[in-house]
């Protein structure tokens, strides 16, 4: 019963995010709104789907041909939410960072550039690992002292050891991948994910069914990685692009690395904040009675999670492309239109997940695990996971559209008080009230309800009549818009003030186009 009360009162809640922005719907150009935030959204969705489903694939692989006993699974689930969190997360955050330094090059007409900026995210990645790899090899200790199960952590040590091996090749895909997207080019990234997920399977599925367990499947995950990278780099040396993408020219002054290290503490907070607090609830999950199990529970939850929330996450990425663009045209005006579009396919996207979720619950359960006891316990938190991903939808939304207006820092800010909120909800709800991982899903539910509030008030009382075109200097973060938060802006703008022809972003030089209009996008000259 309590179950379909709390998907209703989700229906209830998702609509309701519709009515601040509602009056916007008698606005002209919707339907031109609507075509440009799909013709983005779609393809970022797919390819964060099949970027997520490689993994999530991999976990409940290793859930079937491995999971007894349960620490084995629990080691799988717990050693890859440890390279994520410690590594892949943060890499993604400074990932978000380089992507305004790569494109600004390109729309400037310096395409032989990116590979200035790309050299600083390698450096920045190649420290990022060093921390990971040391945070792996000594998990079963971190484990320990954080009151996990002695079996559970020496299991996650071992397979954290290996499959850390992989990040760094996820990172170098990523970073080329960021680059080709500047250049207008997303096929290869996205053929790049799509033949890693196809591929990620059946390598998990030989060495696991040859007798290696969970520790082997971890070396298959480093060899899919290793075959991307492969893959790509190959693709961009035998077409050319090479000059374009990591060539460096020793006699271009280095790119600063300062504003980018600037804007990358924001990124990264804004990024990983969620992912860090889901950690946070695996480990909390194993103080409960019965741990091995409540882990597994945890670890299913959060990847099944992990593959629902990469379509807000493509939605985030296509609302801050589509505000940036109208920024740029000087129609910030129509930004709160563009909001609404968002808004709307947002709850539509809600409903459609709601339904596979409520209607497919058994099956997608099923795929993760044969074990009835953790099967049970999935069921019994199932509903409150799903009402979550009503307010994480609008978030993200609201995520994209500050993130386009260059304000990345207050997105930072609030997520860091409403995640220190939510946690103290969980946590309490959890040991206090006895509501055990429901406990934890609520506080999550709590964290992402009060971000989308704080978020939208934001949102909609900014004046975005007054923002100023994107400037020639550094389009799409110089403007009048306080507070930015964001540590670079006054580095640019001195640095330009001194010498505006050598501008690191200057876009006077760029022989692209863009329409009158902030209903088409700038086409980056080739």
């Amino acid at each position: 019963m309590h179950e379909h009360v709390i998907l209703t009162t989700s229906a209830v809640l998702a609509l309701s995010y519709i009515v601040p922005v509602a009056r916007h719907f008698a606005a002209p150009g919707l339907g031109q709104e609507l075509k440009c935030h799909v013709r983005i959204a779609v393809p970022s969705v797919l390819r964060y789907l099949f970027f997520t489903i490689s993994k999530s694939l991999f976990v409940a692989l290793v859930g079937h041909m491995d999971a007894d006993p349960v620490e084995h699974f629990d080691g799988a689930a717990l050693g890859i939410s440890l390279v994520n969190i410690t590594g892949l997360s943060i890499g993604l955050g400074f990932l978000g960072a380089m992507a305004p330094f790569v494109a600004q090059e390109c729309g400037s007409g310096r395409p032989d550039r990116c590979g200035l900026h790309l050299r600083n995210y390698y450096i920045c990645t190649a420290v990022i690992f060093t921390c990971s790899w040391s945070i792996s090899h000594w998990a079963d200790v971190i484990m320990l002292s954080l009151g996990q199960d002695a079996k559970v952590s020496l299991c996650v040590q071992k397979f954290a050891s290996i499959a850390v091996w992989s990040l760094p090749f996820q990172l170098i895909v990523k970073g080329i991948q960021q680059v080709l997207d500047a250049q207008a080019d997303v096929v290869p990234g996205l053929v790049t994910d799509v033949t890693t997920a196809l591929v990620q399977l059946p390598l998990a599925y030989f060495t696991l069914n040859a007798g290696y367990g969970y520790q082997g499947a971890a070396v298959s995950l480093v060899v899919c990685n290793a075959l991307a990278l492969a893959f790509l780099a190959s693709w961009v040396f035998y077409t050319g692009r090479a000059k374009s993408v990591w060539h460096v020219d020793v006699q271009e002054p280095r790119a600063p690395m300062l504003p980018f290290l600037g804007l990358a503490s924001y990124s990264v907070v804004a990024c990983c904040i969620e992912w860090w607090a889901q950690e946070c609830m695996i480990i909390w999950s194993g103080w409960l009675p019965s741990a091995p199990t409540m882990v597994a529970v945890q670890g299913i939850l959060f990847t099944l999670a992990c593959i629902f929330y990469m379509v807000w996450v493509g939605t985030k990425n296509a609302m801050s492309m589509r505000v940036g663009n109208l920024i740029g045209a000087g129609e910030a005006s129509k930004v709160l239109q563009a909001l609404l579009v968002g808004v709307v396919m947002g709850v539509v996207e809600v409903f459609m997940v709601l339904s596979v979720g409520f209607l497919l619950r058994d099956e997608l359960i099923d795929a993760f695990t044969t074990n009835a006891s953790v099967a049970a316990q999935i069921v019994e938190v199932w509903p409150v996971m799903l009402a979550c991903f009503v307010p994480y939808s609008i978030t993200f939304v609201l995520f994209g559209v500050l993130a386009g207006a260059g304000r990345q820092g207050v997105v930072a800010c609030s997520f860091c008080a409403c995640c220190f909120f939510g946690m103290c909800v969980g946590l309490h709800l959890c040991f206090v009230e006895d509501f055990s991982l429901k406990g934890l899903w609520f506080g999550n539910f709590a964290f992402f309800l009060s971000a989308s509030v704080v978020l939208y008030t934001i949102v909609v009382r900014t004046d975005w009549n007054a923002l100023e075109s994107l400037s020639a200097d550094y389009q799409s973060i110089d403007r009048k818009m306080t507070p930015t938060m964001d540590p670079h802006v006054d580095f640019l703008k001195k640095r330009n003030e001194a010498a505006p022809a050598n501008s690191l972003l200057s876009a006077a030089d760029s022989t692209g186009e863009c329409s009158s209009s902030g209903s088409d996008f700038c086409e980056t000259p080739r």
